[in-house]
């Protein structure tokens, strides 16, 4: 039987939240720490002055060391991700176990071992004498510090209990680390003959169409009439194929008790293999389209922005294949009548996609107007025909949240507006955009300027609300995701929203702070329609004072 991580005692639901979130500032403290230290600590090698040749026992194992630090983070990462669903009961059982934890004598203990690792360090890198004599104390320093660090962190009765429970998610985390610094690493190699197979590839998928197609297989460049393109290593289709590779893999664990193995283990080559042919598709389309129509276009927005639209393709595809064909599947998909067709679940847990939906047809008309950059401002009405697609095939979902909105609500939107005109950084930036418009006839002015209202006005807002204040809120706030509500309000998922909230706007700060504000408003009103009815005063504001005053930086 798996040991429980749930905790021994049974606080009140105030005290039990206040203890999660002060077990977890604990784990960023800490972790801020060691990286900092990690940081000092590899200056002293890197730096021009060390008398450690890369060829001694020290500078071998430092660099054994440095890919040790990358494959623990991405051990850390994988391992967060494996068992995000358990993070409430492992920070209640760190709280638990940490009553009695002395961890600011344990911290100041860690500090102490920094600094004489620091002045080791100094000694060690500065003469091979003393590198030769104290080598192997000096490693017994480090394994030191980190123990100490981890013992900060958390007594040993906590990381004995993580590690009883989560024994097998752990062993996960790290063999994909490995595998990922092993692919980074084999993929330099492998590189060249890829990026052969991919011109060969590319050059017969032209000449099915083009009638003057030109290949140099010593320089590997390929093109049509005048246009041609060089067929670097990078262009192979490597980084395709790993992040392909890490979202199947990523699919196959949270799907395994619905999948059936090892049939399921075949969806990962089928992936790589799609992506791979896709990524030639890229290449002959970005050279017909560069040969006949814009070089510029070509090897500008598509070139970057095609290679997303084809992993979404086939990552969404291919998880299409594995949920709805049986031979990948333990059990079929039934309806209501057990008749075993397949049917939209109705539950509320199923209504994750219903509030991701408008945020997904967002991103990806972005995409696809972003590879026709820099003529992609007629696209912009791509994003507003793509949610309002998904708001209409999820309609009855959304007319539960039309309520009315509180003008509190509308007063903090429009102050948001007001600041962030204000704030602009570069009041005179994106002068190409108002040449732009000012070069059309009037008519076409005037319907670009509705249409990119509407967008700003009200269909991003719905879309960005939705996915940060309806679903991430959500997710990040209860363990149970259909139980949590608007009221539901942690440190947490008020954090994490707001930042993630920033990083998607150029100016993130701003952004931050917006998304602070309305993320506030949901918590006063307890309704979604008041952040949605925030957000879409202060866009209204932005964009009026924008068209008025031809401040085009602001959009």
């Amino acid at each position: 039987m798996t040991p429980s991580m749930t905790p021994a005692i049974n606080a009140p639901e105030g005290v039990r939240a206040t203890g999660v979130q002060g077990a977890f500032g604990r784990v960023l403290l800490v972790a801020g720490v060691g990286l900092i230290e990690a940081i000092v600590i590899s200056f002293f090698y890197d730096s021009p002055r060390s008398a450690i040749p890369p060829s001694a026992v020290i500078g071998f194992v430092w660099h054994f060391a440095a890919v040790s630090v990358q494959a623990a983070i991405l051990a850390i990462g994988a391992f967060a991700i494996l068992n995000w669903h358990r993070r409430v009961d492992l920070l209640r059982n760190l709280q638990t176990s940490s009553q009695d934890h002395k961890f600011s004598s344990w911290l100041a203990s860690n500090v102490c071992v920094f600094i004489a690792t620091v002045a080791a360090s100094i000694a060690v890198c500065s003469s091979m004498e003393v590198y030769t004599r104290w080598l192997w104390p000096y490693f017994a320093l480090l394994a030191l510090l980190g123990v100490t660090l981890m013992l900060s962190a958390a007594p040993i009765k906590f990381w004995r209990q993580m590690l009883a429970a989560t024994w097998m998610s752990a062993i996960l985390a790290i063999v994909a680390a490995i595998l990922v610094l092993a692919f980074s690493a084999l993929s330099t190699a492998g590189w060249v003959p890829l990026a052969g197979a991919t011109l060969h590839v590319t050059h017969a998928l032209l000449s099915l169409y083009e009638s003057d197609v030109l290949m140099d297989i010593a320089t590997k460049r390929l093109g049509v009439g005048n246009f041609m393109v060089e067929i670097s290593p990078a262009c192979s289709g490597y980084e395709g194929i790993g992040l392909v590779t890490a979202v199947l893999s990523l699919y196959l664990y949270v799907f395994r008790r619905e999948l059936r193995f090892p049939h399921a283990l075949f969806l990962i080559p089928i992936g790589i293999a799609a992506i791979w042919l896709l990524n030639a598709v890229r290449i002959a389309a970005l050279v017909s389209f560069g040969a006949h129509f814009s070089p510029q276009v070509a090897v500008g927005g598509f070139h970057s922005q095609a290679g997303w639209i084809a992993f979404l393709i086939v990552s969404v595809s291919v998880m299409v294949l594995g949920q709805q064909v049986g031979f990948f599947r333990k059990f079929a998909l039934a309806d209501g009548n057990g008749s075993g067709a397949s049917t939209l679940t109705t539950d509320k847990e199923g209504d994750a996609l219903a509030w991701l939906a408008p945020f997904m047809a967002l991103m990806t008309a972005s995409i696809i107007a972003s590879a026709f950059a820099p003529n992609d401002q007629w696209l912009y009405g791509l994003r507003v025909i793509f949610i309002a697609a998904a708001l209409w095939v999820f309609r009855s979902f959304y007319a539960t949240m039309a309520q009315r909105v509180a003008p509190a609500s509308l007063a903090a939107g429009l102050a948001v507006g007001v600041a962030w005109i204000a704030t602009d950084p570069n009041p005179a930036a994106s002068a190409e955009l108002g040449n732009w418009i000012l070069a059309l006839p009037l008519w076409a002015a005037a319907l670009w300027l509705v249409i990119r209202a509407a967008g700003t006005i009200v269909f991003v807002p719905i879309a960005e609300e939705l996915a940060f204040r309806g679903f991430l809120h959500r997710a990040i706030a209860s363990q149970r995701f259909a139980n949590a509500t608007p009221l539901m309000m942690t440190v947490i998922a008020f954090v994490v929203t707001s930042l993630l909230f920033g990083a998607i706007h150029q100016r993130w700060l701003a952004g931050m702070l917006a998304g602070a504000v309305y993320a506030l408003v949901m918590y006063r009103t307890g309704r979604m329609s008041d952040p949605i009815g925030a957000h879409m005063a202060s866009n209204a504001v932005i964009i009026a004072w924008a068209i008025t005053q031809q401040q085009w930086s602001l959009i």
